[in-house]
């Protein structure tokens, strides 16, 4: 779009801004637990299941669906603005009055 200079700029701005600012926000949304197992004694190794799991919440899914959406919206508003409905021209009459 910015390629053939159609579209609002603003529109433009706030797609790429709120895409940046979700992205961002995702990071924040992960919770640390603990593995699913009791913890029996200190590890002697550092296997894997003795490590601390990041763990998506709500907020996560939240951020991830509101992601699709504004990409969803600013599909169509690309498309609506790339091609446009084709407007109906009147048919010229062939009459001679």
């Amino acid at each position: 779009m910015r390629d053939q200079d159609k579209g609002h700029v603003l529109v433009n701005f706030l797609h790429v801004a709120l895409s940046i600012f979700l992205l961002v926000a995702l990071m924040f949304t992960y919770q640390v637990i603990q593995p699913g197992g009791p913890d029996k004694g200190t590890p002697i190794f550092d296997l894997p299941e003795n490590k601390l799991w990041m763990e998506a919440t709500m907020a996560t899914y939240v951020i991830l669906a509101a992601q699709v959406l504004l990409q969803i919206a600013f599909i169509f508003y690309s498309l609506t603005v790339l091609f446009p409905s084709k407007q109906k021209q009147p048919q010229p009459s062939y009459s001679f009055n």
